[in-house]
């Protein structure tokens, strides 16, 4: 593996081969978003595909169950949105795009009270 200048692997670098996902090294934070510009090339379907396998390969429910570092909130504010099917590519604005949601429905309880639902009929791990 070539390390470029560092001198050695550094700990992205380690998390990239564990995670097995080519060049995409999820637990750097400021990459994350890069799975969603599919969306923007018109290859949605790759969106959903790659957002999918982040999610079940990625993260689970052990004391190790995200990849990288916290970094205040962003890796677990990454997977929620992602889970619940949506995400902000450009941070502080209004402007969200479609992932593939692991649920069925659910419901966001805005702060005026009016409730956001998101349904995904025929959900599941193969029709993203």
């Amino acid at each position: 593996m070539n390390v470029g200048t560092y001198g050695g692997m550094i700990h992205e670098m380690t998390e990239m081969v564990m995670a097995n996902m080519g060049q995409y090294a999820h637990g750097n934070q400021p990459i994350q978003h890069m799975i969603y510009l599919y969306n923007y090339a018109g290859e949605s379907w790759k969106t959903q595909y790659h957002i999918r396998q982040v999610m079940s390969r990625l993260y689970n429910s052990t004391e190790n169950g995200y990849p990288g570092v916290e970094d205040p909130g962003q890796t677990s504010s990454w997977y929620v949105l992602s889970a619940l099917g949506f995400y902000s590519v450009c941070p502080g604005t209004d402007q969200y795009t479609i992932g593939s949601p692991v649920f069925k429905k659910a419901t966001i309880t805005l702060e005026n009270e009016k409730k956001f639902i998101i349904e995904a009929t025929n959900n599941n791990g193969k029709i993203v």
